[in-house]
């Protein structure tokens, strides 16, 4: 389990000691966390790396609206967040309960606290879409963008721009909604994707396919965009300790970042017989190959709501 971004150099010194051995996993999925109120996903981040971009493209299943209408609180999208301050900005759909089978795309900006899944980040595992303040989310902004209806597929993206933020979201119908956040603090070490969702209307096991999740990736400060299996990324599931989860993710893929390296050396043939026999040699340059940097793809199940 990771314990906080203050950790990561561990990861960091094992990886380049395996390295000289010619393969290493440069990342990958690292732990699996759970916290108790509903929130289920992915979560990465790299030790002194930064974040200016999160993208994420997901289907909103038809049954979605079904266990996420009744929410308060939560809903479906991605954020990029501050480990150390809590500070995050999110973007996706709630649900619009005074329209049946339609969402409402919404950005929202506010600040973290606590320890949801006992990792050392707040980010993690914290609820997406709060509607006011919490015990542990102070709101700062809340803003509903437009409507997609359910059964739609959602490309969301939020990016840092030179003095702000752009929320962008365009489904399958060619809606495109827009949002430009002049200002937020400090800087995003954490990226997330995931959803919240009411524990107290399900029942288990979790078999039902709530949301799907493709083309999630994370863009650094240096410009270099993969999926979360690039980096760090940790899964966290939700649930009442001691029994199964009722809401989870399902396998990150790709899981994790491989790299194979083929150290230089001299290949060596002969051609021909006897006194015509002739050797020969090339120098072949060092080669590294790598695997698994790609956007990620994942789903969130979740228990059966009670009753049905």
């Amino acid at each position: 389990m990771r314990k906080s971004i203050l950790a990561a150099p561990v990861v960091a010194a094992a990886a380049a000691l395996t390295l000289g051995m010619g393969a290493a996993a440069q990342a990958a999925v690292v732990g699996a966390q759970a916290d108790t109120n509903g929130t289920a996903g992915y979560y990465t981040q790299s030790f002194g790396d930064t974040y200016t971009q999160v993208n994420g493209t997901f289907k909103l299943n038809e049954p979605s609206n079904t266990q996420l209408g009744i929410l308060t609180n939560g809903g479906i999208g991605i954020q990029l967040c501050n480990a150390t301050s809590g500070y995050t900005a999110q973007l996706g759909v709630v649900d619009d309960t005074a329209n049946t089978g339609l969402w409402d795309v919404v950005r929202a900006v506010g600040i973290y606290y606590g320890n949801p899944t006992g990792s050392g980040s707040p980010c993690e595992g914290n609820l997406f879409f709060p509607t006011a303040t919490t015990g542990e989310f102070k709101l700062v902004g809340y803003t509903v963008l437009g409507e997609v209806p359910a059964g739609t597929t959602v490309q969301a993206q939020i990016k840092e721009v030179r003095g702000g933020l752009v929320y962008t979201v365009a489904d399958t119908n060619q809606n495109n909604f827009n949002y430009f956040q002049p200002s937020f603090p400090g800087f995003f070490n954490e990226v997330g994707a995931g959803v919240s969702t009411d524990l107290n209307i399900l029942s288990a096991p979790a078999t039902n396919d709530l949301v799907d999740f493709a083309g999630v990736t994370a863009t650094d400060a240096s410009g270099a965009t993969h999926g979360f299996g690039y980096w760090n990324a940790v899964s966290v599931s939700s649930g009442v300790p001691g029994y199964a989860p009722l809401v989870t993710p399902t396998a990150l893929n790709p899981a994790g970042y491989v790299c194979k390296t083929v150290p230089g050396h001299w290949k060596r043939w002969t051609t021909g017989h006897g006194k015509h026999k002739h050797h020969h040699k090339k120098w072949i340059a060092k080669k590294t190959t790598c695997k698994g940097g790609g956007a990620s793809a994942f789903a969130i199940e979740t228990g059966s709501p009670i009753g049905q």
